[in-house]
């Protein structure tokens, strides 16, 4: 009897952990169906594979962008036709299936807006249909084509091989090229007529005034722009934040364009609005100034006012003398330019982070004040010996003055790749450097912080087109075309077509936008213009 009760006993155990197992399995899988790691399909695309799919998966490779290709389509009557044909001026293709429905969506709804938008502008807007996948062949879209009531006509691409070179994963996807028959942007976002003509502008030559006109219309009739502006409303509308880091980088753009119009405006409201004392406040806050500069700033403000006097003459060498002076006086101690001064006692800091040392501007500002030849050969030597370690060869953030050692628990890339610039600038770039950055392009994204071992910091693992701006100005500068070429792609692959942020870079979507985000692109296509 006693048996009997222990055997009923274990059976109901055994029945409640089979249910107890199979409750935490169901919890389990509605915890990851309901998890970030588990997307479904965009539905502005439609997958070539039958499968869930990360988000990431069906976007084009950027990596594609910026080179020329060859590739053969058929019409209609099966003659081949070479996508050289078109060499001379932009073409766009626009790759579609018979059995996608979101391809039908806008084929029905924003197609003939498009096209005729860019036949108005004389480029072509071909559709694309790839034979051979999934059953499609040019009866079958063509068929489709008429019961939309579509009148137009498709190429074929056989077994998708166009497609796929130019990095597609679903469709319907758009490639756009430039005159020169090179891949300048693939992307599964449909264009309106209104983006298509500034896409048109984009792949004739654009890329540079399309984002200068974006910039322009940020600065103020003063000349101040602000560092933040918030997207609402179909405008981007500017912040009360006024940075001395956005009057350096204006005027440094405005001498590479030799618009001196632009340089004295600039120039003019940062010497208003910021200076005190022989330093620029680094910023000011609804009029009120910070009672500390930024060196870094203040420095590449000198350095445009020397380089203003020898293109253009007049009270720039003065003005900058006078200020080269000041700022040695109130940064520089032990012949090591430190971080910030405070305006009002002129109390220094002891910081030094790596990113602020120019050696090659602090060079020229000797010209004026020969003390900065001091600076400039103590900047180098911190550059020179700089470096993290041969696997991570990026230079470390900061330097202790009074324990002479480089510190730093985690890298921001933007302000490491600055100091990489500086160090290309000065002649002290290291090929291991180079190749590293390259290397890490190819294989994936920059993200925003790593840690000085070389990992991505979990909470930074997104992306900046001010990171990709400061490559690709490291590629030219080294003459590093491939490196110029993949920091360019991914930093495209961030350009805007539609809304506030038209001709930038961001998603229309973004309550903000940064100033900086679209001032350090500026000067990369300056960088890629003059070469």
């Amino acid at each position: 009897m006693k048996d009997r009760k222990l055997t009923g006993l274990f059976g109901v155990l055994i029945v409640l952990s089979v249910l107890l197992v199979l409750s935490i399995t169901v919890i389990v899988l509605l915890l990851r169906l309901n998890s970030r790691d588990v997307l479904t399909i965009s539905p502005t695309v439609s997958p070539d594979a039958e499968k869930l799919l990360n988000a990431s998966d069906l976007e084009p490779d950027p990596l594609r962008l910026y080179r020329s290709y060859e590739g053969i389509l058929k019409n209609g009557k099966g003659e081949t036709i070479e996508l050289s044909d078109w060499r001379g001026q932009p073409v766009l293709l626009l790759f579609w299936s018979s059995w996608c429905e979101d391809c039908k969506g806008f084929l029905t709804e924003g197609f003939s807006d498009a096209a005729d938008a860019a036949a108005e502008l004389g480029i072509p807007l071909l559709l694309v249909c790839r034979e051979g996948v999934r059953g499609d062949d040019y009866a079958r879209a063509s068929s489709v084509l008429q019961d939309m009531g579509l009148q137009y006509d498709t190429f074929m691409d056989p077994d998708g091989l166009l497609y796929t070179a130019l990095g597609f994963h679903s469709v319907p996807g758009l490639a756009v090229f430039d005159g020169g028959g090179r891949l300048v942007l693939n992307t599964n976002n449909m264009p309106s007529d209104t983006s298509i003509r500034k896409i048109i502008d984009y792949a004739r030559g654009g890329q540079q005034q399309l984002l200068e006109a974006f910039v322009r219309g940020l600065i103020q009739p003063d000349g101040l722009m602000t560092a933040k502006y918030s997207i609402e409303g179909g405008s981007a509308n500017a912040g009360d934040v006024v940075l001395s880091e956005s009057v350096g980088l204006l005027m440094c753009y405005a001498l590479g364009q030799q618009d001196q119009a632009l340089f004295d405006l600039v120039w003019r409201a940062g010497y208003e609005h910021l200076f005190e004392n022989g330093l620029f406040a680094w910023r000011a806050v609804g009029g009120k100034r910070e009672d500390v500069n930024s060196s870094l700033d203040d420095l590449r403000i000198l350095d445009a006012l020397y380089s203003a006097s020898q293109l253009w003459g007049g009270d720039y060498r003065t003005d900058a003398a006078k200020l080269a002076h000041s700022l040695y006086n109130g940064v520089v101690s032990e012949q090591i330019m430190r971080d910030f001064a405070h305006l009002t006692d002129g109390e220094m800091s002891e910081q030094v982070a790596l990113c602020y040392q120019d050696p090659a501007a602090m060079r020229r500002l000797a010209n004026l004040d020969v003390r900065w030849s001091g600076a400039a050969a103590k900047a180098e030597e911190l550059l020179k010996n700089g470096i993290i370690s041969e696997e991570f060869p990026l230079y470390w953030p900061r330097y202790d003055v009074s324990l002479k050692e480089y510190i730093g628990d985690d890298l921001h890339t933007a302000e490491a790749l600055v100091t990489v610039l500086h160090a290309a600038q000065a002649g002290l770039i290291q090929e291991t450097t180079l190749k590293w950055l390259e290397d890490s392009l190819r294989q994936g994204p920059l993200y925003a912080r790593y840690s000085s071992n070389g990992q991505v910091l979990p909470r930074y693992a997104y992306e900046s087109t001010a990171v990709y701006a400061l490559a690709v100005q490291i590629g030219q500068f080294t003459g590093h075309t491939e490196l110029t070429r993949l920091a360019l792609a991914r930093m495209e692959r961030m350009r805007c077509f539609e809304g506030a942020l038209t001709g930038a870079y961001g998603q229309i979507t973004d309550a903000a936008f940064y100033a900086y985000d679209a001032l350090q692109p500026l000067l990369a296509w300056q960088s890629l213009s003059n070469h």
